[in-house]
């Protein structure tokens, strides 16, 4: 990791991590239900709508970025990186495919929810903390752990 980081648009860079996650993000809603499943009953606060925004703000800034850092083959950055964001990134979606699958009312208890009350929140954070540590960038690494940090 250097003090400056590299910036190289490409087709092989860190954004696949973000695309994924982000279509997960944008995607989850359109499910049937899903989104009434995964959502608070009470309105959010001004104060969590301006936190909500700033998570928001700083993912699709690292999403941005993310297309200018490119991934670091034969080092490893990537070879730690690589599979932790693509794990957490799985995770994520299985954490997903559970909450639609589990049937209104219900409690979700399978799946990643056997090991942890909130899967995507945990798993989505180590995928993007792995493209991060993939790209070995500190500037990606930074976004995504304030994103996270507000987030949590």
């Amino acid at each position: 990791m250097s003090a400056v980081p590299q910036f190289a648009p490409g087709w092989w860079n860190a954004w696949w991590f973000l695309a994924f996650y982000l279509a997960l993000a944008l995607l989850a809603p359109l499910h049937h239900g899903l989104a009434r499943k995964l959502g608070s009953a009470d309105p959010m606060s001004p104060r969590e709508r301006r936190l909500s925004t700033g998570v928001l703000g700083l993912l699709l800034a690292a999403a941005v970025y993310s297309v200018g850092c490119p991934l670091q083959w034969g080092t490893w950055w990537l070879y730690l990186g690589g599979p932790l964001g693509i794990a957490g990134l799985l995770l994520l979606s299985a954490s997903l495919v559970t909450a639609a699958r589990t049937p209104e009312g219900q409690p979700f208890t399978t799946g990643p929810y056997r090991c942890s009350r909130h899967p995507m929140v945990v798993f989505g954070a180590i995928g993007l903390l792995g493209a991060g540590i993939a790209a070995a960038s500190w500037l990606l690494l930074l976004l995504v752990a304030a994103a996270q940090g507000i987030y949590f």
